[in-house]
């Protein structure tokens, strides 16, 4: 996040965080605006301009506000709150208003579900899609996005794809999810001097972002320091730094006291756990953008990430044109955000879709006040709602996984293939034994990985494996994805033997020269590649060490043109290492032993108890031929182009892997931290470089980078700014300060700060001569400059509450500069957390019996030689002793566990000794649901157990209170179908009968309908009938209802009325006597006489000659079948169904063979009215691929697949 100490979100208001200058528009407290200034903002104070009268500015919107032509409040009478009553009102058959909680001033929270017979069908039992707006209240363009795909729905109930819709899936509304910050934001003034306004009226609350919390409790709501951020309040990651959320109730991202504090959050997270969405599109604005988890992590997306791909798309070919699809944490840090929220408790693929900005719809105003203009607001719902109804679609499909155009539309953007199969890859091994890992898709089960070793180390040999759900590190990846998941294998050091005689019968070790194949299965799909073993282990006795030379002496910057052909400080490093005792190999950066340049951690670092990462004269990563470089043009500037080589990030991310893996690192070099730290005190702020990411599967990508967010289905690759999240979380590292163009800390000596981990070694001076440095200007001249220090800024130091840092993450300065004055007490130029030493200056630059000492006491310090046996800290964050909980809801814990060598294994929580879950990955958070049958007053007794990979465990227990709490209101649910009965004719009484609902109503009413039009005052469980209802169709609906909402029931049939009876006539006079009738029929015959005896029977004749043979018989019917074929997304497999219909309908056999079209395997169906079948092809299939059916005796018959 571009955010400042105030928290206000800079990004959010256009800035880019490169340019020299930029002119942004903000809301500020008076008190968030002078702290700007005093961090070297200019503020201009501006009005908002005060526009004339609503009539003469309209623009064909309908909205009831006094003020606005487009956008309406909440709460008004005709605003978004009674417009979705009136919607379940008006389609009772597919609409059912829900209020899922209320807001901290009472105000109702109210949703809408649309789905086929919505209040009979219990809330969740169909796939969910939940489309929601107005986290923020200041996002006005999020509420009409959601509240118009909601009519939209309603108004195309007659297309077909949108009634499948409505009879597979349910699609829920939830305009506003903060109805006191909306409301709000139509008033102007505070507290008893609130009114509704308009637009550039003074005091105006439109840019107000947050809850109405009363923060500081002085009855005043909306006050400076009011309100929370309730896209920062969901218990995911809640509270876990200052960067993803703030602690100060007065910043615009002010966490709240505890997660799910806020009435509106904890009302959502009921509705969560109500319909657990499959799919969640999470309206904000402004940034146009379309962001997907993660938000709490960079560069690391969900294991879900080629499905979020697939729907929202990438740059220059985005499912909303021109947005940006990003991983969340590319806008900015976040914690406690709801879309995360989501997946990590229920798998729901999310998106923050972040709508247009004002500047788009031709404003200058703040980016959130978007124009009140119909047709433009209108124009922003439109190019949304593609990617709304491609999520509903492809969750009436049968795979959500492999999702669907709703559109078929050449110019609209089409969903792409999701990969199957994604290992990752690596192509040499510094290890015999040898983790092997990939993304695969669920429903292709079980995933088996084939090993197969050839070369020096003996026959050649293959071993099958099967894959393990990968369980996460120290600090992330135990949050496994919903469609796609993560597993492992571990490729042996020693091959077992293949036989019980001759060489066969020894194992086949893996030695260095080895190559090993790995094929990646599941489901009939396979990735292959293939890695190189260059190292192993020789010492067992000995802690193994990797040195990595990113002297990047064949790159750019600070050179034109490379400044060596080997490293120049390899061996010094080496040697240090050496003389500590430890293993060493290496790893050169500018040679390295495969085509990737960049140690990779399963492949190198894995193998390793430490690496020692030095970059020597290198300013930053760049790659060779880049014109205008990095350099110090003079003795203080640098200038030149950001982009850094892809190596020199990916590198980075791996490095960032390996730690959280249990992994040790020491850095060193004067400009080490130049790339991946930023030089501002803001723990928000990026380094001020850029690197290009990997292409997504799927896309094409124009050559030469030549897509364009305005061609629609060019994708390019878009430079991605270099965080520097891991500098601060993994390194300690807040910021940098001095290094190349300052020779501030250059002069004095260097000595270890009080209980260092350096405690011993004497003073020291460092080598800053320019000597070698081998910066060039742009005509390749050496221009050395001096080799200066950086002095490294604690991460604790740049944190807005530094109280808050999380033990885990904890650092310490442990050398700095001897200046006088002494140097603040906020960093040094060595900083060490539990699982790194940083250095802000070369090892090079010191004498060899310094860096000896150094490099001894750094990793003597990461890799103690004592044996472990100290139990990690561990204590409940929370919830509090005795907590009052209810088997209603339930409870979230946290527990801050930490290890004081850095290597925690798990944290376990119990409750009443059973297992609740096993976490591996910080921060500890559990969610534990109360059972149902809980005694009230009963005590829960929470366990936690911390363990670490020595074996050391800590135990602690929290215990909670049960308290008795109402059931939360659900819906009443028809049971049966009410009856009509009595005679339908005018006069009669018509009544509802055998009327029965579950979920305890508490209020019931009557509709009578006259060919299906209400009849107006007929609002009773009985209804005569009358003289107008004469040849109509009468019915009636009961309505039962409870806090939660109405549920309806209506007879099956309704009654045609007929005219009553008239009153019998008088008795008529006698008729004349008619003529004779007829003559009588005969009369019956006589009963038969008896029968007579039966006679002997004859003898037997001669069998006569055979017949002449019959004709053969007709074949018998084949059953009358529809057959539909699909192609599915990944172009490899047609899914037929073969249904049976009249007469031979369900009960039809079905029987026989399908086949792709040129092919000779078939495939066997056999069932009863409705067969389903899945053909796979190992190749793409061309499109509309044909499909023979034979069943029984009928002839085949060819199909075209859509």
């Amino acid at each position: 996040m571009i955010q400042d100490q105030t928290g206000t979100e800079l990004d959010h208001a256009g800035y880019d965080g490169k340019s020299a200058e930029q002119h942004l528009n903000l809301d500020l407290f008076p008190s968030q605006a002078a702290k700007l200034e005093d961090e070297g903002f200019d503020l201009t104070e501006v009005t908002l301009p005060k526009l004339g009268p609503k009539a003469a500015r309209a623009t064909g919107g309908d909205s009831p506000n006094p003020y606005y032509d487009v956008y309406r409040s909440y709460s008004e009478p005709g605003g978004i709150a009674d417009e979705l009553r009136g919607l379940a009102r008006d389609y009772p058959d597919v609409v059912k208003l829900v209020e899922i909680g209320k807001s901290m001033l009472g105000k109702p929270i109210l949703t809408i579900k649309i789905t086929s017979n919505a209040r009979n069908t219990p809330d969740g039992t169909r796939p969910a899609i939940l489309y929601g707006a107005t986290n923020h209240a200041r996002e006005w363009i999020t509420p009409e996005v959601v509240r118009r795909e909601a009519h939209w729905i309603l108004n195309h109930q007659d297309d077909v794809r949108v009634q499948e819709i409505l009879k597979k899936t349910e699609l829920w509304f939830l305009p506003v999810q903060n109805p006191d910050g909306y409301d709000y934001t139509f008033t102007c003034g505070t507290g008893t001097a609130t009114k509704v306004c308009g637009p550039g009226d003074a005091n105006s609350n439109r840019l107000w972002r947050k809850t109405l919390r009363d923060n500081n409790a002085n009855g005043i709501y909306g006050d400076q320091g009011d309100g929370v951020d309730p896209n920062r309040n969901f218990p995911e990651q809640w509270a876990l730094d200052e960067e993803g959320s703030s602690a100060n109730p007065g910043n615009e991202d002010y966490r709240g006291p505890y997660a799910n504090s806020e009435p509106e959050n904890f009302a959502y997270d009921r509705l969560l756990r109500r319909i657990k969405p499959i799919a969640n599109l999470n309206y904000h604005s402004a940034a146009q953008l379309l962001n997907s988890s993660f938000g709490f992590i960079t560069n690391r997306p969900a294991d879900d990430n080629t499905l979020a791909r697939s729907l929202t798309g990438t740059d220059g070919d985005a499912a909303v044109d021109p947005y940006q699809p990003d991983q969340a944490s590319d806008l900015y840090v976040t914690h406690g955000e709801t879309v995360d929220w989501a997946y990590f408790q229920f798998g729901t693929i999310g998106f923050t879709p972040e709508l247009d900005t004002a500047q788009t719809g031709g404003s200058s105003a703040s980016s959130f006040v978007f124009p009140d203009d119909e047709d433009k607001v209108n124009a922003v719902f439109e190019k949304n709602l593609p990617l709304a109804l491609n999520l509903a679609w492809s969750a009436a499909g049968d795979d959500f996984d492999r999702p669907r155009n709703f559109f078929d539309d050449a110019s609209r953007y089409k969903v792409k293939a999701t990969l199957d199969i994604e290992p990752t890859v690596f192509d040499v091994s510094y290890g015999g034994d040898q983790q092997v890992e990939a993304i695969v898709r669920k429903d292709l089960g079980p995933t088996d990985f084939q090993a197969s070793v050839s070369g020096p180390g003996g026959r050649n040999q293959t071993l099958y494996l099967r894959g393990a759900l990968y369980q996460g590190g120290e600090r992330y990846g135990d949050v496994p994805g919903k469609y796609f998941q993560r597993v492992r294998a571990t490729v042996p050091a020693s091959f077992p033997p293949t036989s019980t005689t001759g060489t066969n019968a020894n194992p086949r070790p893996v030695i260095t020269g080895d190559t090993v194949t790995i094929t990646v299965r599941a489901g009939g799909q396979e990735q292959v590649f293939t890695y190189k073993v260059v190292s192993t282990p020789q010492d067992k006795t000995k802690k193994r060490i990797l040195v990595v030379a990113a002297e990047d002496y064949t790159g750019t910057a600070p050179n034109k043109t490379p400044y060596a052909t080997a490293p120049r400080y390899l061996a010094q490093h080496v040697d240090a290492l050496k003389a500590a005792g430890y293993e060493v190999d290496t790893y050169n950066i500018d040679a390295p032993p495969g085509t990737i340049k960049y140690p990779t951690f399963l492949g190198v670092l894995s193998h390793f108890d430490g690496v020692l990462y030095y970059t020597g004269d290198d300013l930053v990563p760049q790659d060779p031929g880049l014109t205008n470089y990095r350099r110090l043009s003079n003795a203080t500037t640098l200038t030149g182009d950001t982009l850094i080589s892809q190596w020199g990030a990916k590198g980075w991310f791996n490095l960032r892997d390996y730690l959280n893996e249990g992994g040790k690192i020491v850095i060193d070099g004067r400009n080490a931290h130049q790339t991946f730290a930023s030089s501002s005190t803001s723990a928000t702020a990026y380094s001020g470089y850029q690197f290009n990411p990997d292409p997504f599967y799927g896309f094409n990508y124009p050559a030469d980078n030549l897509g364009d967010d305005n061609r629609p289905g060019s994708a390019f690759i878009r430079q991605h700014q270099v965080n520097n999240d891991i500098e601060q979380y993994f390194f300690g590292v807040g910021s940098r300060t001095g290094g190349a163009g300052s020779t501030t800390y250059n002069t004095a000596p260097i000595a270890p700060t009080a209980n260092s981990i350096f405690a011993g070694v004497a003073p020291f001076t460092v080598d800053t001569a320019a000597g070698n440095d081998p910066t060039q200007d742009l005509d390749g001249n050496a221009t050395p400059r001096a080799k200066s220090i950086t002095r490294l800024r604690t991460f604790t130091s740049v944190l807005s509450s530094p109280s808050l840092q999380q033990p885990l993450r904890q650092e310490k300065a442990e050398l700095d500069s001897q200046t006088t004055p002494a140097q603040t007490a906020n960093g040094g130029v060595a900083i060490s957390t539990r699982d790194t030493v940083a250095f802000g200056f070369g090892l090079e630059q010191v004498d060899q019996s310094t860096r000896e000492a150094l490099v001894s006491k750094a990793f003597g310090y990461l890799l103690p030689a004592t044996p472990d046996t100290t139990a990690p800290v561990v204590d409940f964050t929370y919830p509090l002793e005795l907590k009052e909980v209810t088997a209603i809801d339930p409870v979230d814990l946290e527990v801050k566990g930490y290890d004081d060598r850095g290597d925690i294994k798990e944290v376990r929580l119990y409750a009443n000794d059973t297992l609740v879950k096993a976490k591996r990955s910080f921060p500890f958070q559990f969610r534990y649901y109360v059972p149902s049958n809980a005694a009230a007053n009963s005590v829960i007794t929470f366990k936690a157990e911390a363990e670490d990979k020595a074996g050391n465990v800590k135990t602690i227990t929290r215990q909670v209170r049960v308290v008795s709490a109402a059931a939360i209101a659900q819906t009443p649910i028809a049971v049966g179908l009410p009856v009509l009965t009595g005679t339908p004719t005018v006069g009669s009484t018509l009544t509802l009968t055998n009327i029965a609902f579950i979920n305890t109503p508490t209020s019931t009413r009557y509709v009578w309908y006259r060919d299906g039009d209400v009849i107006s005052g007929a609002d009773k469980v009985t209804y005569t009938l009358v003289a107008a209802d004469l040849g109509h169709l009468i019915t009636a609906r009961v309505y039962a209802g409870n806090a939660d909402g109405e549920g309806d029931s209506t007879p099956k049939n309704g009654l045609y009325v007929s005219a009553a009876a008239g009153a019998k006539g008088d008795k008529g006079d006698t008729g004349a006597t008619g003529p004779a009738g007829a003559n009588g029929t005969n009369g019956t015959n006589g009963a038969p006489g008896a029968t007579g005896a039966t006679g002997a029977t004859g003898a037997t004749g001669p069998v006569g000659p055979a017949g002449p043979k019959g004709d053969k018989g007709d074949k018998g019917d084949a059953p009358n079948v529809r057959v539909t074929c699909d192609l599915a997304a990944d172009g490899k497999s047609v899914v037929c169904t073969i249904t049976a219909i009249p007469p031979a309908a369900s009960k039809a056999a079905l029987k026989g063979t399908v086949r792709l079209a040129g092919t000779k395997k078939a495939t066997k169906v056999s069932g009863k009215g409705k067969v389903k079948v899945r053909l796979r092809s190992s190749k793409k299939l061309k499109k509309a691929p044909k499909v023979v059916v034979k069943l029984g005796s009928a002839k085949s018959r060819t199909y075209t697949a859509r």
